[in-house]
């Protein structure tokens, strides 16, 4: 091999194929692994190479400058060309014009390929895109590999032709690995070295950090595939894939040293690599005047109209001076387009009729941001404070969090999209990584171990999403963990796998509302992705190393509150009601009326068993105390809410340090609820400038030691200045950093305030529109709709059934003559296995053609395309078919005929055939006859809930509570009431156990937590083992048992706890005797005698008892009759019947 190509430099080496972690599912090498690794190993430079994207090179880069080491960009890339098997080959940047050829090329293996799941590119792409790169080419998965193995002359043909594309940047690549059995074509690649003059370089494919992660990488691999480790048709790990030294590959190549020395030449031929940058905004072209200038006329203009709504004219000088400060502000720090761009499109958003909240986070602050209509929430009025949004002594970016109608939000994006360039707009990509219970399980599939063993193992896990407990720490206080992995080699793997796997990147998504808006297109700087699910780019960098390439993010979150606010207003002005929901008063009685009683079902933030109770006991009067109940609902302030509830109720005084700190605090009754409030008390006790005091916040807040001990010294000399004793100021000092860790923003707390008071607004005083709302929006989620159906019974209202001729696709608002709202009828398309297409269809055709006569009328006028037997059998369930058939044991009973009778009668029409049916197209001769009975009321109840997910009609527990009305049967809602003030007394419910969690105490001993529901309410309560172990039947989930039930104070918070349970009685085939009492000149004897008449011939004896003037005359009958709980029911019901009971 001649030197003049395999040119020698010195004796290192440098590793150009590195996998990382963003080779999803694939690569495992930690980015700080693989430069600490360089850096150890004495290595000056190293490449990133992953498969198809560049997901990590800025990080890399960051990593390797910070670490002494050259970065040197690049990506494996896959080639497709209809002459060639498919391959990778390697590209690296050697310049700037090479990495933005390199990231042209990435984002269109995403952007444009669109026909395969796999992005890659043709030669064809190369050929345009080839300056400033580098192309390696002959490792494990290349091209030239895999066409070698194909055909010797399809891989010499391609080795020409990437020659010619590439020239001097163009190298053959050479692995050596164990037991390698491809000698002839390490032989042909040193071969065409020689002879095309193309230099060969030395490389390792390396997937993994150390030799001992094989076994993880290879389950890796297996998990990424869906296959066993034991199954020989998946692609599989080498034990030769780990980082080896410079000393091991120099060793390795030791018979053609010039392979390794080659990599350094590559290495000093790359000289490019990314830093981070500062922010840059696109720029905002007017033809009147700069950013600056239009900033300041449009939030002069803006506050002139929002000061219109004012009396006082005195306002005028003080929010003229705080607009001045901002604008300041934002000037200096070069946010004047931030403010415009974010205006631009929520104005745009207004304009359209698009729903835009009032605000979130700290940017409700910002008297600019209200002026422009960013935010709807005015700063001054409630106290709060722009230096929390936008510090000018802490640099740092603005993020206004904004929230657009659900359905919406789209819309907004294609705007912004449109009016800054499609490739000008991209969301940002986001990365998921094996956590501990997914990795134990993944891991223990492929491993083949038993599911219940290892979902066991991974119960055991805490979960805490807040503090997440890590498998390695896990494993470490776990004794009998391991104590089985020393005696199960099973179990060590999984253990010993599963740690290794944890935390390594599996996924790539997209972040749920960051956008980005940059000045030129995207793909001049950083790589683009593509989201399967959506059309709009994806920049390959997280949002972290977005913003540190100076991308600006922008949050276009999508809130569903806002659009149940835009129906319900919709809804009122189709009554002529209209309502502007951003001028409603915030002092409506009927609003905090049914604050203060807990009905806060489909209130904003509000609707949580623990928020309906801390609201009924702080008894709300006012929004600014809606605002703390927002800020106190949370870990850490929680603490502080018997002492809010208590002086708010006169029940507890308080007294202030210093007459400031009443003004400061007064609101929240002296506690300090908000961070805004420690940023006032610094500034006013301690003088500190608010921009000073949000970093005394910031430095408690983070408990930044160094800063605060700095700022201890500042604080309680500025109190002595202020005539406050040193230790008083101490304790201040002490008493703030302590609440500092959890303090929370009052600007967001406020704007989520009053999205909550708006919702609060809509259902105290319009409740039927507000719940046809939100019902709309929740048509797919039957557990919701089951709490929204309980809570309009609760409030006196019906859902009606639904029917085919009376319903809607959606929830409608039902109106009487004088168009007052009387209930709500149940939308066609939240019944179970219904398509939306097929019920719009039906729904349509009943609007242009009529109502459906009858059962053949519906079937001759729809198709079996929109008829078929699942929803077919959801109209019968739903009894949605009442008006053309009530019989729904009829109608399931004949289903298939149904069925065949539509398909033929549409299939015989569409041909023009005759039919196989009658020629008059009557069903009735076809069907079984109608003269049997229909379903038991049971038995359509169940079938409800087949249909609907829940109880509609009638929960099964009323029935059997009017049975049992004698014996004092309490509704499950009282448990949850405030006014249960009687601990551990025991009262009796029947419920419906709707879930069993079945638990083992520390001392082995079984208990289950249990959730319970009738009509009223839902509960979860606790039962313990000695309730467990009286039972003689076995607890099942959906069955009606007799609880006995008491409410219990433990560890300072309340618990319910079963007592007892029995099983209910049936009333089925039972041989019970009864007595019914009766008032014979009140009773309708013809419908009691025909239901005796419909039951007779049953097992069960009646007596019969006549009152006549106070006095009893009892009859005997010799009849028996079948007494079941419909007749139990309907006896009940007829007017005349006094009683119904069993009797001994």
């Amino acid at each position: 091999m001649e030197a003049n190509y395999l040119i020698a430099i010195d004796n290192k080496f440098v590793h150009l194929r590195n996998y990382s972690q963003y080779s999803l599912s694939k690569g495992a090498l930690r980015i700080k692994e693989l430069v600490n690794f360089c850096k150890d190993e004495k290595m000056p430079a190293t490449a990133i190479s992953d498969f198809n994207n560049l997901f990590g090179s800025l990080e890399f880069c960051i990593e390797c400058e910070k670490n002494g080491i050259q970065p040197i960009i690049g990506s494996n890339v896959l080639i497709k060309d209809e002459k060639y098997k498919n391959g990778y080959i390697l590209l690296l940047c050697k310049n700037k014009v090479g990495y933005k050829n390199l990231i042209k090329l990435v984002s269109k293996s995403y952007l444009e390929k669109t026909t395969t799941d796999n992005p890659y590119l043709s030669l064809t792409d190369l050929k345009h895109q080839k300056s400033g790169l580098m192309c390696l080419c002959g490792g494990e998965f290349g091209v030239i590999t895999n066409n070698y193995k194909e055909n010797k002359l399809l891989s010499d043909n391609l080795i020409g032709e990437l020659n010619e594309i590439f020239n001097d940047n163009f190298f053959l690549e050479i692995q050596r690995y164990e037991n390698q059995k491809s000698y002839n074509y390490e032989n042909y690649l040193i071969n065409k070295s020689h002879l095309k003059k193309i230099p060969l370089v030395a490389t390792n494919e390396n997937f993994y950090l150390k030799k001992e992660f094989f076994k993880s990488h290879d389950a890796l691999l297996s998990i990424s595939q869906q296959k066993y480790l034991d199954s020989d048709d998946r692609i599989k790990s080498k034990q030769e894939y780990y980082l080896k030294s410079s000393d091991e590959m120099i060793d390795l190549f030791s018979d053609i040293p010039q392979v390794c020395k080659n990599t350094l030449l590559i290495a000093k031929r790359c000289s490019f690599y990314l830093q981070e940058k500062p922010p840059s905004l696109p720029k905002i072209h007017s033809n009147e005047s700069d950013e600056n200038t239009l900033l300041r006329i449009n939030s002069e203009n803006g506050l002139k109209e929002r000061l219109k709504l004012y009396d006082e004219n005195q306002l005028d000088e003080v929010y003229h001076k705080r607009l001045n400060y901002e604008l300041d502000v934002i000037m200096k720090m070069g946010y004047s387009s931030y403010f415009l761009i974010v205006s631009d499109f929520i104005n745009w958003s207004k304009t359209n009729s698009i729903p835009v909240g009032p605000g979130r986070g700290s940017g409700a602050g910002s008297l600019v941001a209200w002026c422009l209509s960013i935010t709807d929430l005015d700063p001054l009025k409630f106290g709060l404070i722009f230096e929390r949004f936008l510090n000018p002594e802490r640099i740092s970016l603005p993020d206004f969090d904004i929230d657009f109608c659900m359905d919406k939000r789209d819309e907004v994006i294609k705007y912004v999209q449109k009016k800054y360039g499609d490739l000008n707009v991209a969301q940002i990509i986001t990365f998921g990584s094996f956590q501990a219970r997914a990795a134990l399980r993944d891991v223990g599939r492929v491993l083949q171990l038993p599911l219940n063993q290892v979902d066991e193992f991974c119960k055991m896990i805490p979960f805490n999403p807040a503090n997440p407990v890590t498998l390695k720490d896990f494993f470490k206080e776990n004794k009998a963990i391991r104590k089985m992995v020393k005696n199960d080699s099973n179990i060590k793997n999984l253990f010993e796998i599963s740690i290794n796997l944890e935390g390594l990147l599996r996924h790539a998504s997209t972040h749920a509302a960051g956008i980005v808006i940059a000045e030129k297109s995207l793909d001049e700087s950083i790589p683009l992705y593509k989201d399967p699910k959506s059309d709009i780019p994806v920049t390959q960098f997280s949002m972290k190393y977005v913003e540190k390439f100076g991308l600006i993010k922008f949050d276009f979150l999508g809130l569903k509150t806002l659009t149940v606010i835009d129906e319900t207003i919709k809804n009122l002005e189709n009554r002529g009601v209209n309502i502007k929901i951003d001028k409603i008063p915030l002092d409506d009685d009927l609003t905090y009326k049914m604050l203060r009683n807990g009905m806060t079902t489909g209130v904003f933030q509000m609707e949580g068993q623990g928020m309906k109770e801390t609201i009924i006991k702080i008894k709300p009067d006012r929004f600014e105390d809606l605002i703390a109940i927002v800020s106190l609902y949370r870990p850490g302030p929680m603490d502080n809410i018997p002492i809010y509830i208590n002086r708010k109720q006169n029940k507890e005084s308080y007294d202030y340090i210093h007459d400031d700190l009443k003004e400061i605090l007064d609101e929240t009754y002296g506690i300090m609820v908000y961070q805004e409030q420690v940023m006032l008390i610094a500034q006013k006790l301690a003088g500190f400038s608010l921009a000073k005091a949000d970093l005394l916040r910031r430095a408690m807040g983070k408990k930044i030691k160094s800063e605060m001990v700095a700022q201890r010294e500042e604080f309680i000399l500025g109190c002595v200045k202020n005539n406050i004793s040193e230790d008083k100021s101490s304790n201040l000092f002490d008493e703030i950093a302590k609440f500092a860790g959890y303090g929370f923003n009052k600007s967001h707390a406020a704007a989520y305030a009053m999205i909550a008071y708006q919702t609060a607004f809509l259902k105290s005083n319009y409740p039927l529109e507000f719940f046809c709302a939100l019902m709309n929006c929740d048509i797919n989620n039957f557990d919701k709709l089951s709490i929204y159906c309980g809570e309009l019974k609760k409030i006196g209202f019906k859902v009606i059934n639904p029917d085919i001729n009376y319903s809607e696709t959606n929830f409608v608002v039902n109106y009487d003559e004088n168009h007052n709202p009387v209930s709500i009828k149940f939308g066609l398309g939240a019944i179970k296995n219904v398509g939306e297409q097929s019920i719009s269809e039906l729904v349509k055709n009943r609007q242009s053609n009529g109502k459906f006569k009858n059962l053949n009328d519906l079937l001759i006028r729809l198709s079996n395309n929109v008829l078929n037997k699942k929803i077919l059998e959801a109209l019968i369930f739903s009894n949605s078919l009442s008006s053309i058939e009530k019989n729904q044991k009829y109608l399931f009973n004949n289903i298939d005929k149904i069925i065949l009778f539509n398909s033929n009668f549409h299939k015989n029409f569409n041909q023009n055939q005759a039919s196989l049916f009658p020629q008059n197209n009557d069903l009735n001769n076809y069907l079984e006859q109608k003269n049997q009975s229909d379903w038991k009321l049971n038995e359509k109840l169940n079938r409800e809930v087949e249909a609907f997910g829940f109880y509609l009609s009638e929960h099964p527990t009323r029935i059997y509570k009017n049975i049992y009305e004698k014996e004092n049967i309490l509704d499950l809602e009282y448990l949850n009431s405030s006014t249960t003030t009687e601990k551990n007394k025991i009262f009796s419910f029947i419920a419906m156990l709707n879930n069993i969690n079945e638990r083992k105490s520390k001392t082995g001993k079984k208990f289950c937590f249990l959730n319970l529901g009738d009509d009223s309410d839902n509960v979860d309560s606790i039962c313990f083992s000695e309730v467990l172990e009286n039972l003689n039947f076995n607890l099942k989930s959906g069955e009606l048992y007799r609880f006995r039930i008491s409410k219990q104070n433990m560890n300072d918070s309340e618990r319910i706890v079963v007592n007892d349970i029995k099983k209910l009685e049936k009333y089925e085939n039972n041989k019970n005797s009864y007595k019914v009492k009766l008032y014979p000149d009140k009773l309708d004897f013809i419908k009691f005698k025909k239901l005796l008449d419909k039951n007779v011939k049953g097992e069960n004896k009646i007596d019969f008892a006549f009152v006549l003037d106070n006095k009893e005359i009892e009859i005997h009958s010799n009849h028996k009759y079948n007494v079941d709980l419909e007749f139990i029911i309907k006896i009940k019901a007829l007017q005349g019947i006094l009683n119904f009971e069993e009797i001994n």
